[in-house]
């Protein structure tokens, strides 16, 4: 959440574009459209929704990474196969 607010503030301050020539700004971070509120309403809820719904058997040909750390995300660019020494988990 940390993670997400800080890069919704930067954008809104620096008008970086986030995609399409679209701009984050103040009205729409208060807004009920916001995607602070959005991801406060839903990150519980999505969080035990996601490990069961992956292993329905549709989706067992998958291999999903849960990745806990902004470390193990770049390990995952450079050294894949390092990935789950540093806490990285298959689900």
């Amino acid at each position: 959440m940390k993670q997400l607010v800080w890069r919704t503030f930067h954008r809104v301050v620096t008008q970086q574009e986030v995609c399409n020539g679209n701009r984050e700004s103040w009205k729409k971070t208060f807004s009920r459209d916001s995607i602070i509120l959005w991801a406060l309403q839903t990150y519980h809820r999505r969080r035990k929704e996601y490990p069961v719904f992956l292993k329905k058997p549709e989706y067992t040909h998958l291999q999903v990474v849960h990745l806990r750390s902004p470390q193990a995300t770049l390990l995952l660019a450079v050294k894949p196969k390092e990935v789950e020494m540093i806490g990285a988990t298959s689900i």
